[in-house]
C-alpha cells in the first residue's frame, strides 16, 4: 500500500495515481491536508460524458466563469490555478466515465499528467488520484 502521507509531505511525485482500496479518500483528504495541500473531492457518480465531466470539475475546482467547457480550457484552468502548496484532486467513481467516453477519459488522463509535470517543474505538487467504484 502507498504511504499517501510521505508522498504528500516531500512535494514530489506529482502525477496521476489510481488510489484503489483502503485508505480511504477521507483519509487520504486528510493526510493532504495535513501536509498543506488543498484537498478537492470529486464523486463522478452519474457523469457519463465529457461535458458533464467538464461541468463538475469546472464547478469544484472553482474555474472561472468563462471556461470554455473543452479539454483545452481544462489544461489552461488546471494550470492557471493559484499554486499555494499544492494539490491533490481525488477523483471517485470514475468508472462510468471511462466506459461511457474512454477517448474522453484517456484525454482527461493525459491532461492531468501534463498538469502534474507542469507544477512540478515549479515545485508544486499537483496529485490526481482516482478510483474507479
Amino acid at each position: 500500500m502507498r504511504d499517501w502521507g510521505k508522498l504528500f509531505k516531500s512535494c514530489g511525485g506529482s502525477g496521476l495515481y489510481t488510489a484503489g482500496g483502503a485508505p480511504g479518500f477521507d483519509k487520504i483528504g486528510q493526510l493532504a491536508r495535513s501536509a498543506g495541500l488543498n484537498y478537492v473531492y470529486i464523486d463522478l457518480a452519474g457523469v457519463a460524458d465529457k461535458q458533464a465531466f467538464l461541468a463538475l470539475l469546472a464547478r469544484k475546482l472553482d474555474f472561472p466563469p468563462y471556461f470554455g467547457m473543452n479539454w483545452d480550457a481544462l489544461k489552461d484552468s488546471l494550470t492557471d490555478m493559484p499554486p499555494g502548496r499544492g494539490y491533490v484532486i481525488a477523483l471517485d467513481n470514475i468508472k462510468g466515465f471511462a466506459e461511457a467516453d474512454p477517448k474522453g477519459m484517456l484525454l482527461a488522463r493525459n491532461i492531468f499528467k501534463y498538469t502534474a509535470l507542469y507544477w512540478s517543474k515549479q515545485a508544486v505538487a499537483f496529485y490526481v488520484l482516482t478510483r474507479m467504484s
